[in-house]
């Protein structure tokens, strides 16, 4: 009867283990998860701070490019106004200066706007590493109490037929009784003959 007790008790205990161990595992996913997605938050900040740098910095090109354009075509007039020459090859400069003016306004806000789309592809680059670095741990599973139920009952049988022939819940060493002097009949016993 002693062993039988020893059994349930050594079952309760690894139950408990498997508590603790699906507690300790459930408490490093949550850290692993915090970790990833403080992690992520900060790539994110990073990339759109780099975002709004080239914004910025796009944006004061522009601004030279047109102060640029404007320098140029004013000198061309005061060019053409000095040594008197007017009319349609001055024109056609001066037109040719606000062209490029535009050409290169174009060009920068084409390269930004390639810029921001591969910003926006890092930053869902960086989430899916987020969520597979979550993924990477397994979440603490709870141990099943009707399997450690079964098992503590199988090991107390086991023990009453081992050390106590069976007494305690009534079952022999050779199968289940009434009354622990008759056998179960085995399935070679019977008389299938008709």
């Amino acid at each position: 009867m002693v062993m039988m007790w020893l059994n349930i008790a050594k079952t309760g205990m690894e139950f408990l283990s498997a508590q603790q161990q699906a507690s300790a595992d459930e408490a490093r996913y949550q850290q692993n998860r915090i970790a990833a997605v403080q992690a992520r938050d900060l790539q994110i900040q990073q990339l759109n701070k780099r975002a709004i740098q080239e914004s910025e910095a796009t944006a004061q090109s522009k601004f030279d490019l047109a102060i640029k354009a404007l320098e140029v075509s004013e000198a061309k007039k005061v060019a053409a106004g000095r040594a008197g020459v007017a009319g349609q090859s001055v024109e056609q400069s001066i037109a040719m200066t606000e062209a490029k003016k535009l050409r290169g306004t174009d060009t920068l806000k084409q390269n930004l706007s390639n810029l921001l789309s591969q910003i926006e592809l890092e930053k869902a680059g960086v989430s899916t590493q987020a969520l597979n670095r979550i993924n990477s741990l397994p979440r603490g599973e709870e141990p099943n109490l009707l399997a450690y139920g079964l098992q503590a009952a199988s090991g107390a049988v086991e023990a009453d037929i081992k050390y106590n022939s069976g007494e305690l819940f009534g079952i022999g060493r050779t199968g289940l009784t009434g009354d622990n002097t008759t056998p179960l009949p085995r399935t070679n016993d019977f008389n299938y003959e008709m």
